[in-house]
C-alpha cells in the first residue's frame, strides 16, 4: 500500500489498505492504515470526478487504469495490453484507457490497431488532444503524411486549460518538423 502511495497510484493504495485491514484488523499498523483510508477516500474520490466507472467495482477499475499507466511507463507493454484491453472489457467508453492502449499497440508493432483505437477515441471525442497527437504520430510514422498534417491541422485549433496540450502538440509537430 505504501509503495502504491509513493508511486502515485492512489486508488491501488487505498484497496491495499482496505485489504490490510480486513485481514488483520488488530494489527498494531492497523488504525494507521485506518488513518490513511480516510485520507485517501476524499482524494481518490476527487481523482475519479471524471471517470465513468460507478458501483463496487469502481475502485477497482481505477486500480486497473493505475495498472495500465505504470505499465505502460515501465515499457511492460504486454501487461499494459491485458489490463487496458480487460479494462476497455468493462469500460467500452473509457478513452484514457484508449489513448493508452493505442501507444502500446503502435510500440508492439501494431500500427493499425493503434490507429484504428485512436479514430475511435476521436469518434466519440472529436477534440481530443492525446487521440490527435497520437494519429498524427502514428500516420506520418506509417508513410501517411499528407493524412497525418490533416490531424495535425486539427491538434492545432484545440482549445482547453490543460497542461498537457502543449506537451502533447509539440511532440506530435516535432515529428512533422514543425518546430
Amino acid at each position: 500500500a505504501a509503495g502504491y502511495m509513493c508511486d502515485a497510484r492512489l486508488a491501488s493504495a487505498l484497496l491495499a489498505f482496505r485489504s490490510f485491514v480486513a485481514r488483520w484488523p488488530n494489527d498494531p499498523l492497523a488504525d494507521g492504515a485506518r488513518e490513511t483510508i480516510e485520507l485517501l477516500v476524499p482524494a481518490v474520490d476527487e481523482l475519479l470526478v471524471d471517470f465513468p466507472f460507478s458501483g463496487d467495482e469502481r475502485l477497482e477499475l481505477a486500480a486497473l487504469h493505475e495498472e495500465v499507466m505504470a505499465s505502460l511507463a515501465a515499457g511492460n507493454l504486454a501487461r499494459t495490453i491485458q489490463c487496458g484491453e480487460q479494462l476497455l472489457a468493462r469500460s467500452p467508453d473509457f478513452l484514457p484507457v484508449m489513448n493508452n492502449l493505442c501507444e502500446a499497440y503502435f510500440r508492439t508493432g501494431q500500427a493499425s490497431r493503434a490507429i484504428d483505437m485512436s479514430r475511435r477515441v476521436l469518434r466519440q471525442q472529436s477534440d481530443n488532444f492525446h487521440a490527435l497527437a497520437n494519429l498524427t504520430r502514428y500516420l506520418f510514422l506509417t508513410g501517411q503524411e499528407r493524412e497525418a498534417l490533416d490531424v495535425a491541422r486539427q491538434l492545432r485549433s484545440v482549445q482547453t486549460d490543460r497542461d498537457d496540450l502543449w506537451y502533447k502538440q509539440c511532440e506530435a509537430l516535432s515529428f512533422l518538423g514543425d518546430d
